[in-house]
């Protein structure tokens, strides 16, 4: 998660980009605007890992969730929603077809879900995917 947080750092200027595994999560989460969370990740396994002699292999499925984050109400502003919809775009652009350091494959799009319409806030889940090989020799 840390290199996606890099990554998007570096390439998004308009935005706080940081990751759920940060130190002080829960009091930077929803304090400044807009931000870019780095929120979670899962593993679900393509195959059983057997069928090769003297090693276990285990093809991954990797996705990764991206939640986006701008003020609903923002005095002068009267719709929001196209500062979200430029944010999604940008954490899109930067992370389809990029490669992380262990990846088969470049990031692709899962989906993308918006946030409960009666909050303070206008969020997006941005799902990213790829896939990793797991060898061990035994």
């Amino acid at each position: 998660m840390a290199e996606i947080a890099a990554k998007l750092t570096s390439d998004l200027s308009t935005a706080t980009v940081s990751t759920s595994y940060s130190r002080d999560y829960l009091q930077k989460f929803a304090q400044s605007y807009p931000y870019v969370w780095v929120c979670a990740q899962r593993a679900n396994p393509l195959d059983d890992g057997r069928g090769v002699t003297g090693q276990t292999r285990q093809k991954v499925k990797i996705e990764f969730l991206i939640r986006v984050i701008v003020k609903r109400y923002e005095d002068g502003v009267l719709d929001n929603s196209a500062e979200l919809d430029s944010l999604c775009n940008a954490v899109s652009s930067s992370l389809f077809g990029w490669n992380p350091t262990g990846a088969l494959f470049p990031l692709v799009l899962e989906r993308m879900q918006d946030g409960q319409p009666e909050e303070s806030v206008m969020n997006v889940d941005i799902i990213l995917s790829t896939e990793a090989l797991y060898v061990k020799n035994v």
